[in-house]
């Protein structure tokens, strides 16, 4: 019994061994063209994300770059200032077609001739002032119909048509049947869609900037969709005029300054060429500037409060 049950087992053996034989494998030559084809496959995808990303943040960098030369003084299309060995500027300049062109300092006047506009984009009003290029001193600018501000408010009538600015304020005590919308409002709120947000900001400042540009710098042709530009970005039209926005504190930590200002940045984005000539102020910090550039701070004795009662 025992000789059987061995001869059984070794005939189990060998039947599955037989089995086991007939699943043929593929060979070395025929795998290994498979493995490259998808490894191929995985480094080229890879590297073109690699490149969309560098893309991008190259395209940062240089708007990054472009703020960083206006907020210094310096020329946004000349290049920076090389340093020699001893860490200074080197002052030798090449004349060789391939060498690199040294930036020159330029104050504010120069770049803009125009000087500054700043632009308060206020709950009921927008309020637009200027500092001209040569004077530290900004007033608020009278528009064409002789108000100091302009109501931010936009008014549809029934057959969709809008009117802004002061002619919205008066349609809407004489019709209250009509769609307001406060652009202000419309930044502060979450959950906002930015379809119908973007557009009523940008139309809102758009006319009321425009107004006071024409008030305080003349009439000038405006192409496109640019306000404000340097002469070096746009020929032939705009003003060159550095703006400067003044957006609200948040009363509950930094998430609603955040969503405020990202909001209103894409907001006005195409009203200046290039984009990073627009500045960015809280109003308490605007505050502070406005009293420095009148001199009422030219001597202060010990720590300084600004309050600033909105």
């Amino acid at each position: 019994g025992l000789m059987q049950r061995e001869q059984q087992h070794h005939n189990h053996y060998q039947l599955g061994s037989s089995q086991r034989r007939q699943y043929s494998t593929t060979p070395r030559r025929e795998i290994l063209p498979l493995i490259a084809v998808g490894l191929a496959a995985v480094t080229v995808r890879y590297s073109y994300k690699a490149l969309q990303r560098m893309d991008a943040e190259w395209e940062e960098y240089e708007e990054e770059l472009r703020e960083y030369k206006l907020r210094n003084g310096l020329d946004p299309d000349a290049d920076l200032p090389e340093e020699d060995g001893d860490g200074g500027s080197n002052s030798s300049s090449s004349t060789s077609s391939g060498s690199r062109s040294k930036a020159s300092p330029a104050s504010p006047s120069t770049l803009f001739k125009g000087g500054t506009i700043g632009i308060d984009l206020g709950t009921t009003n927008v309020r637009i002032s200027h500092r001209p290029a040569n004077d530290p001193r900004s007033h608020i600018v009278v528009d064409r119909e002789g108000g100091r501000a302009t109501p931010n408010a936009i008014y549809f009538e029934h057959d969709r048509t809008a009117v802004i600015g002061r002619l919205a304020s008066s349609k809407l005590h004489e019709r209250p049947e009509g769609v307001v919308l406060n652009p202000h409002r419309m930044l502060q709120k979450e959950g906002e869609e930015e379809d119908n947000m973007i557009p009523a900001v940008e139309e809102v400042i758009r006319s009321a900037a425009q107004n006071a540009l024409e008030q305080a710098l003349g009439s000038r042709p405006v192409r496109g969709s640019a306000l404000f530009a340097l002469d070096s970005a746009v020929s032939g039209g705009g003003y060159d005029a550095r703006p400067i926005y003044a957006y609200p504190a948040p009363s509950l930590g930094h998430d609603a300054t955040d969503l405020y200002r990202n909001r209103y940045e894409a907001a006005i984005r195409t009203l200046s060429e290039p984009a990073g000539i627009a500045s960015f102020v809280m109003e308490p910090v605007a505050a502070i500037l406005g009293t420095v550039g009148h001199g009422i701070m030219s001597q202060p004795k010990g720590a300084v409060l600004v309050l600033d009662v909105g």
